[in-house]
């Protein structure tokens, strides 16, 4: 697939970003009434940042194990859905990007001009060999912060010409401080610049060379950052500093060619605090394909969560194009609702009914950031659970508040309120209220229940298909998942490549945007056309999983439709 440039996004980023307020304020209300009987407070570990980055380098958001870092790139188009989906220039891209481009001509100048022996292919020796480079987001949520470690036979002799032209070189220099400790030695440490105002820190050992993305890694404030010291001495040793993190601790399989580990809070973008249970993502590459792996967190730490999803795959009503079922912390909600002013009474009484299990489902006639969210009740609520439910729901959801519409009909309780956002599928014309001061497109939002299962979203329609799936007028999704499987994600490429169509032709206005709507027509379309094609997937937990007394990981299974 060509390259679009970011720019290109731009105009959809500010949709999203203005939908994901709008889904957060609606969100609240719902998701926070996941609470069990028990009075149990959410573990909350506070972490005090000890450098600069204010990032724990125990703990990496992404986790890269590679025989060949430079053969990664070509190993993901052998994913499903991306080998038929990508092309080419996928790898063209990750292998020609500014930074390596920039690393190699600035050491390519070095060699040249200070008629070193080193190669001028010194980078793709470097990348062509086993690795580890974890990752962490910056202030962005991008993983712009990394941390290297690179094991190759002879790598002493192959650096020690760079040792020689810091002293004169405007490019590579010693860092500051120039050198680390490593057990009782100090080692050098250097500093490479590069595309302008970058910068590359490494230091190496033996076979082994570190490299970190900035020197915030070993400060904190003015001090020395003695984490960061203690995990470059690990790594220059061949320990495996951050195993017991991602819960790899007690592995002894021989390494696979590539291994991808990502942690949920990175996956969950700021909502992991309600699913604890998964704590991460594993996928590892092996000669005979691709497996992925979840990780499932401790008993005490998945706070009461549920792995029984089948009440949430027969409320969902079908034609999605992705679906996940999630375990939620039954501790947190009610934790955030006293947080935000609600009554401890109220939180209990509205948290107590609920089992700790919920799915989200997007569906290609409504839009991106008005998902479906239902929940279930550990049994049908009573008068005084509609009362509280109802108290929130005017609290939370809708600014400048608007009437709140009630209908209890059929064993069905509904409140709805209008939201105004330019984003929204109403026009004025079809408001409830149009005596209202602020007119405008907008949302109506809709929470409801019927017998023990919530729902809510900001499509009314989406809320009201579910009422008819439970009444049994609608098809639901488990009609369409496998029997007796513990399916936790479904997707429909077909549908899923609608869904990103519509948002990104709502975000580009051809009239308005004519050479971005070009570009998306002629690179995006024909990617997402070949999308389209790729066969429905159910992903399914091991039937027999459950908590433990210590994280573990469990095979994901793929099965096709």
């Amino acid at each position: 697939m060509s390259v679009i440039s970011a720019s290109f996004f731009r105009k959809k980023s500010v949709l999203v970003s203005a939908a994901v307020v709008i889904i957060l304020a609606g969100g609240v209300a719902t998701l926070a009434m996941m609470k069990s009987t028990s009075h149990k407070e959410p573990i909350m570990t506070k972490w005090v940042p000890h450098n600069n980055l204010q990032v724990d380098v125990t703990r990496p958001d992404v986790l890269i194990e590679s025989r060949s870092l430079s053969q990664l790139p070509s190993d993901i188009l052998t994913l499903p859905f991306l080998k038929n989906t990508l092309t080419e220039d996928f790898v063209f891209y990750y292998q020609n990007n500014a930074d390596r481009l920039g690393i190699a001509g600035s050491l390519q100048r070095i060699i040249f001009e200070h008629q070193l022996t080193l190669k001028d292919s010194l980078i793709n020796e470097l990348l062509d060999q086993p690795a580890q480079i974890a990752l962490w987001r910056d202030g962005k949520g991008k993983l712009n912060h990394f941390i290297m470690v690179i094991h190759r036979g002879g790598l002493a002799k192959m650096l020690e010409p760079l040792a020689h032209v810091v002293v004169d070189d405007s490019q590579l220099s010693k860092a500051s401080p120039e050198t680390i400790r490593i057990g009782d030695r100090e080692l050098p440490l250097y500093k490479l610049r590069y595309n302008g105002q970058k910068t590359l820190l490494f230091a190496s050992e033996g076979d082994n060379i570190v490299l970190l993305s900035s020197d915030d890694f070993l400060f904190n404030a003015q001090q020395q950052a003695a984490d960061t010291t203690a995990l470059v001495n690990d790594l220059l040793h061949e320990r495996r500093p951050w195993d017991e993190s991602f819960a790899m601790a007690q592995d002894t399989d021989s390494p696979p060619q590539q291994r991808i580990m990502l942690r949920s809070s990175y996956l969950a973008m700021g909502y992991q605090r309600f699913i604890p249970a998964f704590a991460g993502l594993r996928l590892d590459k092996n000669p005979q394909g691709w497996r992925s792996y979840l990780e499932l967190n401790d008993r005490d730490g998945s706070e009461e969560a549920s792995l029984d999803f089948t009440p949430v795959w027969q409320a969902m009503p079908s034609g999605a194009g992705l679906c996940v079922a999630l375990p939620l912390s039954r501790r947190m909600p009610a934790f955030m609702l006293r947080q935000s002013g609600a009554t401890p009474e109220m939180a209990q009484q509205i948290g107590e009914q609920f089992s700790g299990t919920a799915g989200l489902c997007w569906y290609p006639q409504s839009r991106l950031y008005t998902p479906l969210l239902v929940a279930q009740l550990t049994q049908t609520p009573d008068a005084s659970w509609d009362d509280a439910a109802a108290t929130l729901f005017s609290r939370f959801i809708g600014q400048p508040a608007l009437p709140i519409d009630t209908v209890n009909h059929d064993d069905v309780h509904l409140w709805q309120r209008e939201i105004r956002s330019r984003y929204a599928p109403y026009p004025a014309s079809q408001s409830r209220h149009q005596d209202a001061p602020d007119q405008g497109r907008f949302f109506r939002a809709s929470l409801a229940h019927y017998q023990q299962t919530v729902m809510f979203s900001l499509d009314d329609a989406l809320v009201e298909n579910a009422t008819r799936t439970l009444k049994k007028n609608f098809p639901p999704m488990s009609d369409i998942l496998p029997a007796g499987q513990k399916t936790a994600l479904y997707l429909s490429p077909a549908k899923l490549a609608d869904i990103f169509k519509q948002e990104t032709y709502s975000s580009l206005p051809q009239e308005m945007e004519p050479i971005f709507y070009n570009a998306a027509q002629t690179l995006l379309y024909p990617r997402l056309t070949a999308l389209a094609k790729e066969p429905a997937y159910a992903v399914a937990l091991e039937k027999n999983c459950e908590f433990g007394s210590a994280p573990h990981w469990i095979t994901l299974q793929w099965l096709p439709l």
